[in-house]
């Protein structure tokens, strides 16, 4: 039976119904452009089992012989047979090695030359011998991924030969097996596209339904025969190096998205939701010490005396797995129930995250689109028919699946024989038959996520002594930009890898963008001393004489009062003149303020002298960058058109200081000018009369809407100006420059003159 679970799960699924007005199906074609391997779930005749490792610090992966799946492939000329486990959540093939050059196994097994012969995955999937193929490759990593693979060789997956395939060679060692990685950052998805095999990176995989309980992994394309209904669509939206999915009550609960697993058996779920499936399955909770954790621990005959369901549900899918194979045996006649909590505490390890395990996908049919980033699912058709396979193309939809889909997307293709620079920093390339090529922006963000965050890591490896911030800021450019700039920040890490070189980019955008954006839109506190202070693309005089500049702008102010019904957009506190000609009797709980006209992209950025030289060139680079990294504005802002009401708001002047400030921000929703309010540190006498969402109204329609792609420039930079702590370094510099005026400067020779002049610079910053 079901348990009552479900029903909440149903209940709380019901958003995701309304996409199934987006299915779409496609005709089959004579010929798809697919081909797939078979993937055995049972390749030992006796299944063994691992138990788990009861330290949670301990990185120990659960494998199930009788649950992973694992496909075949030949590698290497002539062809060696070898079987790899399928991983979802790694970007490459692994092969084992025998640790002699003559591939021959020592039978003393030692740390340094370990026995195949006494390694269960070893001799399960047996082991490659790079020296008996003629076709191996050692390959030079590249500046840029110099961690990367250094062998490469040919692989045949079913009938097709694959070329040029990198891969990792890992020593016969306890816990080691060969992989074939299938996760968003494998580039073997991506090389099959490059050489005609597919037609998108993409694939199905599924278990049970076949003959002998054979699955199969197929690749470009889904099989209608084996699922029922239809496939249930989802965006990825995890880490780049996971395929996730969101579960109806994780999604409710948590915010979360759980990533799906084909190694560990546990699925970690929230342990509110948890501890209600131990209610409805009459489990109680055992404290293990040696776990130091509650656990599921039943009789292991209730495991086969009752006859219950366990399901989850995705959007309208369904997926029920029979509760007896959520069990493995425990101590005695024990058995542990392998649906467990989650620990939000751990950084990393078993538990860590959201998690469906491989016993629970055994029972769905997972498809996957790294093109549009999307996987669906479905439950398996217990009864399959004939085969009715449908080619995955790079259109914006998984065949015969419901999801949001977006409406245009940028398909992977291959690679183009051209080198392309943008702006003033050269794009990445990538070597591909000794010729220069350059793959799309979505294939280059999947296949350099991994790459970039080790260059990151590694970067702060020792961590300078002067605590330098250079990782923080890229990774908080990286959190934030959309995913067009994303993927040209991540080619331009990888590209200018080096210490030197990666703090010169950091530099290029604290400087063209986030001062920039900072420094123009605010307010200089009265009591600075004027200063010949050069801020990219922003003089001293016009850093002072903010208000004064506002205050020559009334048609726009006016405008955008009209347009904005002569009230704060943020507070709806209503402006002074306007509330005093309401009577008396009407306006209820209104409130009075002093407005100002507030821009979006900061009007210092517009005026610019035309007898300056030097002025016109560093505003032009800061437009530059804005373009660059906030492709989105190119073509709706510039210095011509800066004082247009689309780039305008209608603020109360305490709001439009921390507006300024960028301690708050409107984030765009999916409905038009809805926005989302973050506060980031603004005053309490502001914050405490922000909503959390606002929606903008348009009071005379002959008066333009503030742009939300605008709004979407000012939140990203507020949310990585936040995230980077800039924005907190700039403001303390400004109160201690209070200090830092000429008039304190001793005659004695003690100041210290260095500091004063780094603080008036904002080099420091």
């Amino acid at each position: 039976m079901h348990f009552s679970l479900l029903m909440a799960l149903a209940t709380l699924a019901s958003p995701f119904r309304g996409v199934a007005a987006l299915s779409m199906q496609l005709t089959e074609r004579e010929m798809p452009a697919v081909f797939s391997l078979p993937v055995d779930y049972r390749p030992v005749s006796q299944a063994k089992l691992q138990k788990r490792n009861p330290s949670p610090t301990v990185q120990a992966d659960t494998m199930l012989y009788d649950l992973t799946p694992i496909v075949k492939l030949s590698v290497g000329t002539p062809p060696q047979l070898i079987g790899l486990v399928v991983d979802l959540q790694m970007g490459f093939i692994a092969f084992l090695v025998p640790n002699t050059t003559d591939c021959v196994p020592q039978s003393n097994a030692t740390s340094a030359q370990y026995n195949c012969a006494t390694d269960d995955y070893c001799v399960t999937m047996g082991y490659f011998c790079p020296a008996s193929s003629s076709t191996m490759k050692s390959i030079q990593p590249s500046k840029s991924d110099p961690e990367g693979p250094v062998n490469a060789d040919v692989v045949t997956v079913g009938s097709q030969r694959v070329d040029g395939v990198h891969m990792w060679l890992n020593d016969i060692s306890p816990g080691e097996y060969s992989r074939m990685g299938i996760s968003p950052g494998s580039p073997f998805l991506y090389l099959m596209v490059d050489q005609g095999f597919i037609n998108s990176p993409s694939f199905s995989l599924w278990s049970y339904g076949t003959p002998n309980n054979q699955g199969q992994l197929l690749f470009g394309g889904v099989n209608k025969a084996m699922y029922k209904g239809t496939l249930q669509a989802f965006p990825l939206s995890g880490p780049n190096n996971n395929v996730n999915m969101p579960i109806a009550a994780v999604v409710v609960e948590s915010g979360g998205n759980a990533v799906l697993s084909t190694i560990d058996i546990f699925t970690f779920l929230p342990n509110k939701t948890v501890q209600q499936i131990y209610a409805d399955l009459d489990i109680t909770p055992t404290f293990i010490p040696s776990f130091n954790a509650s656990m599921g621990i039943v009789d292991c005959a209730r495991t086969q005396s009752e006859n219950r369901t366990v399901s989850l549900v995705f959007g309208n899918a369904t997926i029920s797995v029979p509760w007896s194979e959520l069990f493995i045996p425990f101590e005695d006649d024990t058995c542990e129930f392998t649906i467990v909590p989650y620990r939000p505490d751990l950084t990393y390890g078993p538990g860590s995250e959201l998690q469906i395990g491989a016993t629970v996908l055994q029972y769905m049919y997972l498809a996957v689109d790294y093109d549009n980033m999307f996987a669906a699912v479905a439950p398996l058709n217990p009864n399959p028919g004939p085969d009715n396979i449908l080619e995955i193309g790079n259109g914006t939809r998984i065949p015969d699946a419901d999801g949001d889909f977006p409406a245009t997307i940028t398909p992977y293709g291959a690679p183009t024989l051209t080198t392309t620079t943008t702006g003033s920093l050269p794009t990445s390339t990538t070597a591909s038959k000794a010729q220069a090529v350059t793959f799309t922006p979505r294939a280059m963000d999947i296949i350099l996520g991994p790459d970039v965050d080790k260059i990151l890591n590694d970067y702060s490896n020792p961590p300078c002594q002067n605590q330098d911030d250079t990782p923080k800021v890229l990774r908080a450019f990286l959190k934030y930009l959309c995913e067009e700039a994303k993927t040209l920040l991540m080619q331009e890490i990888k590209q200018f890898n080096g210490r030197i070189a990666l703090r010169q980019l950091r530099n290029f955008l604290v400087d063209s963008i986030l001062k920039s954006m900072l420094i123009a839109g605010s307010k200089q506190p009265k009591s600075l001393t004027p200063s010949p202070i050069v801020i990219p693309g922003l003089t001293a005089e016009e850093s002072q004489n903010q208000l004064e500049l506002r205050s020559d702008h009334t048609a726009v102010k006016q405008a955008c009062l009209a347009r904005d019904g002569h009230r704060c957009v943020l507070t709806g506190m209503v402006e002074q003149l306007h509330f005093m000609s309401i009577p008396s009797q009407n306006r209820g709980d209104l409130w009075s303020c002093t407005t100002e006209c507030a821009h979006i992209v900061p009007f210092s950025l517009g005026k610019l002298n035309p007898n300056s030289t030097q002025e016109v060139e560093t505003k032009a680079q800061i437009w530059r960058a804005i373009y660059r990294y906030f492709p989105f504005v190119a073509g709706k802002i510039g210095p011509e058109n800066i004082n247009a009401p689309e780039n305008a708001i209608t603020l109360r002047s305490e709001a439009h200081m921390e507006f300024a400030a960028h301690r708050i921000a409107a984030e765009p929703t999916k409905t038009e000018h809805n926005y989302h309010i973050h506060d980031l540190g603004a005053v309490y006498s502001v914050a405490r009369d922000l909503s959390n969402t606002i929606t903008m109204k348009q009071s005379d329609p002959a008066i333009a809407m503030p742009d939300p792609n605008l709004l979407r420039l000012h939140y990203q930079v507020s949310m990585i100006l936040q995230e980077s702590g800039i924005r907190e370094r700039y403001e303390r510099t400004m109160w201690e420059n209070e200090d830092n005026s000429i008039q304190n400067i001793q005659c004695d020779g003690s100041t210290d003159l260095g500091n004063i002049l780094s603080s008036k610079m904002l080099t420091d910053i």
